[in-house]
């Protein structure tokens, strides 16, 4: 009986086999690469875009959109609105106004709303944000939520139902504390009547914004990662809206000083007031989650995104970006 030799590939056939599948590999990580960099630049240029918009309309009329006094947006031809802190009275101030009274974080109505409005009227940016008022019953007698979100926001460049909203780190009167500061933030949006949202964004999409424009660091300079949430607020009881974690509850450990609030707007705090926090970070991405940031589970360290993990890749920020 004889046997016929059965053909094979050779070391030098397998071997470009070999380099081919690392080439298409190779081609598909820089791919994604290159759609991620083109992801980052074009959310930083929207909003770049609105930070120039506010600008502009400051010169031309002497006001900040949203704020702008109610004689004076008559007088050149913007929607009327109310004379009362939070429906337009020219203090500089994002603020909404709710059944009599100013807060600096609902989204729906007042001068937080009002500033999408103004900016579109005068043809500063693109879209038409129309449908805002200052009243809250009248924004909200149909709730802000799902497709109705775009009458009312610029849907983020980032894409992933994320939103760009505007509103002030300012405390409830009562408190009489406030920054003082405006923000863009960057986030979902589950119902803007209620000021309900959720994280939209990973900590390597957080990270690669906050390094191109401000210091790369979550809970200092000018971009922050926090957003507003009256829900973390009546869930604690205070004013706990900044829930800059991978979850809506600002007690869990991730912020600076545990219940990170509208008092001290996230720090910061004296010496030896921070506690290791990797451990839960890494407990969190065993189960499947992550938080937004951590301190490398090395006490009084400053507080950095959660880019070492995997889950870098998982929603678990928002941002918001102060008023230049």
């Amino acid at each position: 009986m004889t046997y016929s030799p059965k053909s094979g590939f050779t070391l030098i056939e397998l071997s470009i086999v070999l380099v081919i599948i690392g080439l298409v590999i190779g081609g598909v990580l820089v791919g994604k690469d290159l759609i991620t960099a083109a992801e980052t630049r074009a959310q930083i240029a929207q909003i770049e875009k609105y930070q120039t918009a506010v600008k502009t309309f400051r010169v031309k009329y002497n006001s900040l959109p949203g704020d702008i006094k109610s004689a004076d947006a008559v007088a050149f031809g913007f929607v009327s609105r109310g004379t009362l802190r939070g429906e337009g009275n020219g203090d500089g101030l994002l603020e909404d106004y709710y059944f009599g009274n100013a807060y600096g974080y609902m989204i729906a109505n007042g001068e937080n709303a009002l500033i999408w409005r103004d900016l579109s009227d005068a043809k500063m940016i693109d879209g038409s944000f129309s449908t805002a008022t200052y009243d809250y019953a009248t924004s909200c007698a149909t709730p802000i939520s799902g497709t109705r979100l775009k009458a009312f926001y610029p849907e983020a460049k980032l894409g992933k139902n994320n939103y760009v909203y505007a509103w002030s780190g300012s405390a409830r009167i009562a408190y009489g504390r406030s920054d003082r500061m405006n923000y863009f933030s960057i986030s979902k949006v589950v119902d803007a009547c209620f000021t309900a949202m959720d994280v939209g964004m990973t900590p390597n999409q957080a990270y690669a914004i906050d390094k191109k424009i401000d210091d790369g660091f979550p809970q200092s300079g000018k971009v922050l990662a926090v957003y507003p949430n009256v829900f973390a607020e009546e869930a604690n009881g205070m004013n706990s809206f900044w829930a800059a974690a991978g979850n809506s509850d600002p007690g869990m450990g991730q912020q600076i000083g545990g219940a990170c609030n509208v008092d001290d707007l996230c720090g910061p705090v004296a010496a030896g007031a921070l506690t290791p926090i990797t451990a839960d970070a890494q407990t969190d991405y065993n189960a499947g989650t992550i938080d937004c940031f951590d301190n490398r589970n090395v006490a009084n360290a400053q507080m950095q995104y959660t880019t070492q993990f995997m889950g870098g890749n998982n929603q678990s920020c928002a941002l918001s970006f102060r008023f230049q």
